[in-house]
């Protein structure tokens, strides 16, 4: 099912994408902004493509490889923060193991990362838009770990969101790569 959906979704975002050339030249803020608003969230996504310093001599293969690397690092430093939650002593039984659960999917979207980065090197774009997959469901896993009360209240399921724009971001930036 969550295949599905994204799949659909994804055929969506395609379509709507304006006509923005694939070519081997740097890309342009308005090539940027226009990516960007085909994001669940254009700001979040200009905000982080511009933070990067390679971002301005960047062409689409260069901006789906700044994209995987940050979101390779956004995954770390969730991972990371997961890990913390679940060695709490103030939290209970149940958020310790929705935590651990969580740090586990983390762990399965920082291997999506490092399959998707080793596509990204042969060209090979089926391959990073099933890692992107995989990692959008961990994400996915990991927000439904609470659904049911007690909440969240470290911030995980608003970066469980980003993780899932830094996919949308490595997926629009890969189509617009040249053939």
């Amino acid at each position: 099912m969550a295949c599905l959906q994204f799949c659909a979704s994804f055929i969506i975002l395609l379509s709507t994408i304006p006509a923005i050339s694939p070519s081997s030249v740097n890309v342009s803020e308005n090539d940027i902004e226009d990516l960007c608003k085909n994001t669940i969230d254009a700001q979040f996504c200009v905000k982080v493509l511009k933070s990067d310093p390679r971002t301005p001599k960047a062409d689409f293969e260069g901006l789906t490889q700044i994209s995987i690397d940050l979101s390779r690092s956004f995954v770390l430093e969730t991972s990371a923060m997961l890990a913390s939650l679940a060695k709490n002593d103030t939290q209970g039984a149940l958020m310790k193991s929705r935590y651990s659960a969580c740090l586990m999917q983390y762990g399965r979207s920082l291997n999506d990362m490092e399959y998707a980065n080793e596509c990204l090197k042969i060209k090979y774009l089926r391959g990073i838009y099933m890692a992107i997959l995989s990692s959008k469901v961990a994400a996915g896993a990991c927000t439904r770990e609470f659904e049911t009360p007690p909440a969240d209240k470290s911030g995980l399921i608003e970066r469980n969101r980003k993780l899932r724009v830094y996919g949308q971001i490595i997926v629009l930036a890969s189509v617009l790569m040249p053939s």
